[in-house]
């Protein structure tokens, strides 16, 4: 079945470079659609609603634009955002017009869910996402691994233990590429670490005194000097 349900009003862009800057001030993002076209398109497209449909899509789920003036819908995928440093709101966005009829590549994220139930124990987790072949309606949106499902240290998750189907997708790495492993919790000892001596200043044994050739300090020379005064 074709994916309808996301689905994304467009306009086309007249503003570029630095004058972008009034589209989002008026809560617009700047866009391009690119990919399986001979020229890209430039438009803009509603910050809130994109922001919705980014959340709920990801980079796998097929997002149907409809630009202003055209009269069928663009099936593509998002392929990138650019996102403010401190706002994190999106800056920019390049979407892939895809041929839903042709396999693309795209990015699936692991997910892990649950919660491990070995005692002293973490997840080393080799892969953050799986390069993947498939017809733009046939990704998945993420790949899940159930934590509970580990009972001991030294247990391993490989590829070919996902839940995926191989008549529609083919991954980028071999059945037998451990995903992630179940490692011991390692400590780091915690010894005292002791000040070395200040130099010019001997240990416990010396209390403190200055060390040979070493001048006393103003004061000490001075009550020293009465010290011998008043023994005249």
């Amino acid at each position: 079945m074709t994916n309808t349900q996301h689905q994304l009003k467009a306009e086309p862009r007249t503003l570029f470079g630095k004058k972008s800057k009034q589209l989002r001030n008026k809560g617009q993002v700047p866009a391009n659609i690119s990919g399986k076209i001979k020229v890209p398109v430039a438009i803009t497209v509603d910050a809130k609603e994109f922001r919705k449909i980014h959340l709920d899509a990801g980079e796998t789920a097929v997002v149907y634009i409809q630009v202003d003036g055209e009269k069928e819908k663009r099936p593509t995928l998002i392929d990138s955002v650019d996102l403010d440093v401190m706002s994190r709101k999106p800056l920019h966005v390049t979407f892939r017009q895809v041929d839903l009829k042709e396999k693309v590549t795209a990015t699936v994220p692991v997910e892990l869910t649950g919660e491990l139930a070995v005692t002293d124990a973490s997840i080393n987790q080799m892969f953050q996402e799986i390069e993947v072949e498939a017809l733009p309606t046939d990704f998945p949106e993420a790949f899940t691994i159930d934590l509970t499902q580990f009972t001991e240290i030294g247990q391993e998750f490989t590829v070919r233990q996902l839940k995926a189907d191989s008549t529609k997708l083919t991954l980028s790495l071999e059945p037998d590429e451990i995903l992630l492993q179940v490692q011991e919790l390692q400590q780091m000892d915690e010894e005292p670490v002791e000040a070395a001596p200040a130099e010019g200043v001997e240990g416990a044994d010396g209390e403190g005194a200055p060390a040979d050739g070493a001048k006393p300090a103003e004061g000490e020379a001075k009550a020293d000097e009465k010290k011998e005064d008043s023994k005249e």
